[in-house]
């Protein structure tokens, strides 16, 4: 099986020490999870 990259998403960056600090990264891909799960449920998310 070949994986493929259909489409890409950016969620929140920020400076080292800036506004997002206090944010796990998780909190920060939430929302983007939420949005596509509501469009179609997705076969495999990979965060990096």
């Amino acid at each position: 099986m070949q994986a493929v990259i259909v489409e890409a998403k950016r969620t929140p960056f920020g400076d080292k020490n800036g506004m997002l600090k206090n944010y796990r990264p998780e909190q920060l891909a939430a929302p983007l999870i939420r949005y596509l799960s509501q469009m179609r449920t997705p076969d495999d998310v990979i965060l990096g």
